[in-house]
Order: structure tokens, then C-alpha cells, then sequence
């Protein structure tokens, strides 16, 4: 499992447990070989001043975008979806963060929630989060 500090994730359910291993069940094939936290590509650098330059972060944005990690983001969402959509049980955070089985009293799977977020994110549930606090 990765962790990753980058709030569109966090804010988009890409934070929610998942074996990494089986990304093909969740519509992504992998191309990219983007699994490995130490390829070399991504591994942390020495800080340097001139990596905040103007021209040298859009180079990098650019790269990054190339890569094609989200390039099919609809079908990545619904596949996410439609994983989930049979999962009558999905983690819930507990009062101290730690993750439980829902209780049976669930009415919708993660799935449904998912499916219902709407355009404006998933506002109609505490914490933003599409299970139970």
C-alpha cells in the first residue's frame, strides 16, 4: 500500500484500501509500471531551488501527465464502482481512525454510495466520506 499526502486523493476515494496487486480487477491495466515506489523515476531528490522554477515544475507536471495514469478516469471511477457495488461490508473509520467492519444495519453498499455522489462530491455525507463515521 502507498501513502500519499496529495488531497485530490484523499478527496477522490483513491486513499480506500485495495490490493495493489489486482489493479486489473479495478479497470487498470498497468501499462506504465506505475506499482514500484522505488523506480527510479520517483524516487525523492536531493532539494534544489532550480526544481521550483517556473518552466522546470510545468516540465514536470508534463511528465507526470504523459505518464497516462488517469487518462481514463470515467472508466477507472466506474470500475472502482462496480468493485465495490457487491461489498455490503466496506472499512469504516472508527472515533480513534482505525478501520472495523460496518455494522449489518449498512442500507447501501460502497457501490451505491459511489454511484450517488453526484457532481458536487459526496456533500450529503459526514466528513465527505461515502461510508458511515
Amino acid at each position: 500500500m502507498f501513502h500519499c499526502h496529495n488531497l485530490r486523493h484523499e478527496d477522490s476515494m483513491m486513499m480506500a484500501a485495495f490490493n495493489i496487486t489486482a489493479l486489473e480487477t479495478l479497470g487498470y491495466d498497468n501499462v506504465q509500471s506505475l506499482d514500484d515506489p522505488t523506480d527510479s523515476r520517483f524516487v525523492a531528490q536531493d532539494w534544489s531551488a532550480d526544481a521550483y522554477a517556473d518552466d522546470q515544475i510545468q516540465s514536470k507536471l508534463n511528465y507526470l501527465g504523459n505518464l497516462g495514469a488517469y487518462n481514463e478516469q470515467s472508466q477507472i471511477e466506474s470500475a472502482v464502482a462496480a468493485y465495490y457495488t457487491n461489498n455490503l461490508n466496506p472499512p469504516v473509520e472508527s472515533d480513534t481512525g482505525a478501520s472495523q467492519t460496518a455494522e449489518s444495519t449498512q442500507t447501501q453498499s460502497w457501490g451505491q454510495k459511489w454511484q450517488n455522489r453526484g457532481s458536487g462530491g459526496w456533500g450529503y455525507q459526514k466528513g465527505g466520506r461515502p461510508w458511515q463515521r
